[in-house]
């Protein structure tokens, strides 16, 4: 485990630990048809999935019982049962940042720009630096692309706390990362857990995005 542990915004708290693997990343959609068990094959409407439904199942080693089992555990616990969302980063580089100011990063032209106009899941993003010690979360406001092969995103400085865990101007501004923000929840309430010694223990920890919801 490295990075910060959870911190919260917006009323929920962010999984700021990196996790040491990801497995089975996924994106699917659900179609709002669906096949009746009947002669007639005659289809019923179910509720469309308009956003992709992304999970992954993230592996922490714990190298210490007390030190970074324990905090992880009591986290898990707290909400399994799924019913208790928090905001979960990708934990990729879906954007390079190539410069900052506070209040804007104009980052690698990716599209964003696109999806930020159609997607309000994708209105929060979870920024880092390369050591990934640091992150801030912030609320997208706008998005702009430049036509020169970058993108400008400004974004929200008076959200209250903007989730840092340490200065948030000061990762802000010393940025090179940007993962997407998911709203999301446990995707399975069996958590598996790897014993190698008493003190160094992989714990595997499904999560799935809840779609069209959002603070």
């Amino acid at each position: 485990m490295q990075g910060a542990p959870p911190f919260s915004y917006l009323g929920f708290d962010v999984l700021a630990w990196v996790p040491d693997g990801v497995q089975g990343k996924s994106g699917s959609w659900e179609t709002p048809l669906e096949r009746l068990d009947v002669p007639s094959g005659a289809f019923a409407v179910t509720a469309p999935a308009l956003h992709p439904v992304h999970g992954a199942k993230m592996i922490y080693r714990s190298q210490s019982r007390d030190v970074d089992h324990a905090p992880l555990w009591t986290w898990i616990q707290s909400r399994v049962g799924r019913l208790t969302p928090f905001w979960c980063p990708t934990f990729q580089r879906d954007m390079d940042v190539v410069s900052t100011t506070l209040g804007t990063l104009t980052v690698t032209a990716v599209g964003y720009a696109a999806r930020f106009a159609i997607d309000p899941s994708a209105n929060y993003l979870y920024v880092f630096n390369s050591n990934g010690a640091n992150a801030a979360t912030v609320l997208v406001t706008g998005v702009v692309n430049n036509g020169d092969g970058t993108e400008t995103i400004t974004y929200s400085t008076s959200v209250g706390d903007l989730g840092s865990t340490g200065s948030a101007v000061a990762i802000l501004l010393a940025a090179d990362g940007i993962s997407m923000l998911l709203f999301s929840r446990l995707g399975e309430d069996a958590i598996t857990q790897q014993f190698y010694t008493t003190e160094l223990i992989d714990t595997e920890l499904a999560v799935t995005s809840i779609l069209n919801e959002q603070p």
